[in-house]
């Protein structure tokens, strides 16, 4: 059992508070609205944050809401491992203060045995990227299943991309990750002065690239401006996966951590964006 690590930080540790504080990422003055039942969404992958709910929380209820009446109820979640360079597959169970996530142990080994990622979960060990989704698909779903991937910088991502197109079928990929740290904290200073309308250019730059499903410029981007996207590893794998799949890309919430807390010396961007097949 992997037992949650930042409960209480990230996000509530009491269950009762912890529903509390997920429906107000849906319902504050950034959220999407609380999901209801419409018409059911073939949705292929969202990109989603993981900072805590606090920042956060409310630009990821955008994508989780998208994703409520999806075909689909099972996931593979693919976080960076902010800790290490090792990658792993979890074959682990998960628990959060709203229970236990189940993991679907032969889509693991089936992952394993079929690209040159193993089963590891060192790299999940004290990792947040991954955990802080559960609780949000805890509170959306009863029944189930996840299959947990850390992305260190040890794997060839264009291979693993290709290689999980041809395993997947109607599993949605939740692709974890913040975008832009800028400031002294994050040792990125690209520029210092129209620091709001050059922070936005960089987002917006790079949210085009991915929309666009171009892989090649996303890296030229990453390469050019060192963009601190801290999940860019597995947004690359999850380009690759999609790239031969027909999408409609929608960006859902864009805002970032000063929005919150006035700072703009150091901020933190966070985007939600949804893949739909056509």
């Amino acid at each position: 059992m992997r037992s949650c690590v930042v409960c209480g930080s990230f996000y509530e540790s009491n269950k009762d508070n912890l529903i509390s504080q997920i429906k107000n990422c849906f319902s504050n003055n950034l959220g999407p609205g609380l999901p209801t039942e419409n018409n059911k969404k073939d949705i292929v992958g969202i990109i989603v944050p993981h900072a805590g709910y606090f920042f956060s929380g409310a630009c990821a209820a955008h994508a989780y809401k998208e994703i409520y009446n999806s075909k689909s109820k099972s996931f593979i979640i693919i976080g960076p491992n902010h800790h290490g360079q090792k990658s792993g597959i979890s074959n682990k169970d998960w628990q959060t203060p709203l229970g236990i996530v189940k993991t679907n142990q032969q889509l693991a080994k089936k992952i394993s045995e079929n690209t040159d990622l193993e089963i590891d979960d060192e790299p999940h060990v004290n990792e947040h990227s991954i955990e802080v989704q559960l609780p949000f698909l805890q509170y959306l779903f009863d029944d189930f299943d996840i299959c947990a991937i850390s992305l260190g910088s040890d794997i060839n991502l264009k291979k693993l991309g290709e290689d999980l197109s041809k395993i997947h079928k109607n599993e949605i990929f939740i692709i974890s990750s913040d975008f832009t740290h800028y400031g002294l904290n994050f040792n990125y200073l690209p520029f210092v002065t129209n620091i709001e309308k050059n922070l936005e250019s960089l987002n917006l730059s790079s949210i085009k690239k991915i929309q666009n499903k171009n892989i090649e410029d996303f890296l030229n981007h990453i390469k050019t401006t060192k963009d601190t996207i801290c999940g860019k590893n597995g947004i690359i794998v999850f380009l690759n996966i999609i790239k031969n799949i027909k999408t409609k890309s929608n960006l859902l919430s864009y805002y970032k951590s000063s929005d919150i807390i006035p700072d703009k010396m150091n901020s933190v961007s966070y985007i939600s964006i949804s893949f739909e097949k056509k």
